[in-house]
């Protein structure tokens, strides 16, 4: 007999997709916050399996003419260069079940039921026990492309904010002015900021005293200021300067200069796969090789069944103009 991880029959690869098929993988938890905030496509089964992500030039301003005369003025109506972006297998996380633990989640299970229909290739019986391991997997996975997307917050050419010191509310409004002072293709903003950024912002707000901090102080667009149960679990604060606050978990939120320094964000939002009728784009783009998937063998020496799940995927910035990077102390 062959030692170590055995191939799965086709019968119970069917089994499989029809036991994972509708199972709730939980793909918003309080851990996907960025993600949700840039541009996403698809590619698997195109040639190649790389994409091209055109940038838009800034072609200026037309010439003059006068009448009579021809016009020789021209200009060749192209893109800036291309983003090029080839996913790869980015995030992987592998459970292995063991006999025993099947036998306890699943009443009436017998030693001898399990390991016939490991024998065979059968998991039929077996459905409840994938969909909790495949749930725990997909979350794992999730928390790792969260965390590849918030590790380019603090590429952005400019940036705000004072490495070892706290946060202020002049900073924003510098990333803001920034922000207004580009040829932005839309004003669809939010921030982007570490939990201890959001608690220097409402500090600031607390301590201050003056006139202008008491007029801020009176605007709807502080709502950060209160607490929001965040019902769609997207990491929504409120607002500040009429611009939406999102939070990121302290597990995963991004560390710049050895650990000294969180870092955040002020960017654009991206909606759809940039450059299809519909979409927005963002400063970043996620785009997946293959979506989620999960393959499964017997290893028959260890009495378990071995599960893994894998997402191919690579995540980009592909315009810098979209976005401000943030910097201050860490907590």
């Amino acid at each position: 007999m062959a030692q170590g991880l055995t191939t799965s029959s086709t019968r119970a690869n069917v089994m499989l997709t029809r036991i994972l098929r509708d199972a709730p993988l939980r793909a918003l938890t309080p851990k996907v916050v960025f993600w949700n905030l840039i541009n996403h496509d698809n590619i698997d089964g195109e040639p190649g399996l790389t994409k091209e992500i055109p940038v838009e030039s800034d072609l200026g301003a037309a010439g003059t003419a006068t009448e009579g005369v021809t016009v020789t003025q021209s200009v060749q109506l192209t893109y800036d260069a291309s983003v090029s972006v080839t996913p790869t297998e980015a995030a992987a996380q592998r459970a292995d079940i063991t006999t025993r633990a099947i036998r306890r989640k699943i009443p009436g299970m017998t030693a001898d039921a399990v390991y016939d229909r490991i024998a065979v290739g059968d998991l039929s019986g077996l459905g409840t026990l994938l969909q909790d391991e495949a749930a725990k997997l997909m979350a794992m996975m999730w928390e790792k492309a969260e965390s590849d997307c918030l590790a380019l917050l603090d590429d952005a050419s400019e940036s705000v904010g004072t490495s070892t010191s706290d946060l202020t509310i002049a900073q924003l409004i510098a990333a803001l002015a920034i922000m207004e002072g580009r040829d932005l293709e839309h004003d669809d903003m939010a921030w982007v900021l570490a939990p201890e950024q959001l608690n220097n912002l409402r500090t600031a707000l607390q301590t201050g005293s003056g006139s202008s901090l008491s007029a801020i102080w009176g605007k709807a667009d502080t709502s950060f200021f209160d607490f929001h149960p965040d019902a769609p679990r997207n990491g929504y604060k409120g607002g500040f300067l009429g611009l939406p606050i999102f939070t990121p978990s302290q597990s995963i939120i991004p560390r710049a200069n050895a650990g000294e320094d969180v870092v955040g964000a002020l960017v654009c939002i991206g909606r759809g796969v940039t450059g299809q009728a519909g979409s927005q784009r963002g400063a970043h783009e996620f785009t997946e090789g293959h979506r989620p998937k999960f393959l499964f063998a017997f290893d028959t020496m260890a009495r378990v069944v071995a599960m893994l799940g894998l997402w191919e995927y690579a995540v980009v910035e592909h315009t810098d103009k979209h976005y401000v990077s943030i910097i201050s102390d860490a907590p």
